[in-house]
């Protein structure tokens, strides 16, 4: 796991800081869609939803979180706190031959709740789904991305798969997630 760069705010960093917030596994990347991007997105207000950039972690914390992880040693993570955010991850694939029939495939848990512990509760749905841009862009906002329906798994992993043809020889593939309300918790 490592950071990802870059911090924007160079009134606060120099360029190329990464961001110590963002820890991501080798050979993903973090996307969020930018809080006060937009009237409609703001981080903070009275009485609306506020919108973060999520952080990104590895799941490892032991015997606690041991059903974060789905096999191996590690998973990755990534959460808001008492807010909500539409991010995920992506990962870029080359060596592909335009045509080629394609599967992307992930395990995928959602968990969401005011307490500390336990399971899920209270969320209205996390918005959880995968695409695929068969043009191998990185704007998981971008036309071309193909998004499952959503799918919501709390507590436990599920697999998520999505096929597509491939358009070039380097496709994207993302996950996401985009809870409703500002559960203290929404990993």
């Amino acid at each position: 796991y490592g950071k990802q760069c870059c911090q924007t705010d160079l009134s606060k960093y120099y360029p190329n800081t990464p961001i110590d917030e963002v820890q991501v596994a080798q050979g993903w990347f973090g996307w969020w869609l930018e809080p006060d991007s937009d009237p409609a997105h703001p981080s903070t207000c009275e009485g609306c939803k506020a919108w973060h950039r999520p952080e990104w972690r590895e799941a490892n914390c032991g015997p606690v979180c041991a059903n974060r992880i789905h096999s191996g040693n590690n998973a990755q993570k990534y959460f808001t706190f008492y807010s909500v955010h539409d991010a995920g991850m992506y990962q870029r694939v080359s060596g592909l031959t335009p045509g080629q029939r394609l599967r992307f495939s992930v395990y995928m848990q959602g968990w969401s709740t005011n307490a500390n512990y336990g399971t899920s509760e209270g969320q209205g749905t996390m918005g959880m789904r995968i695409g695929i841009d068969p043009f191998g862009g990185t704007n998981a906002f971008s036309a071309n991305v193909i998004w499952t329906n959503v799918q919501d798994v709390y507590d436990v992993y599920a697999l998520y798969t999505l096929e597509a043809v491939a358009k070039s020889s380097t496709v994207t593939v993302f996950t996401r997630s985009a809870p409703t309300y500002g559960l203290q918790h929404n990993d």
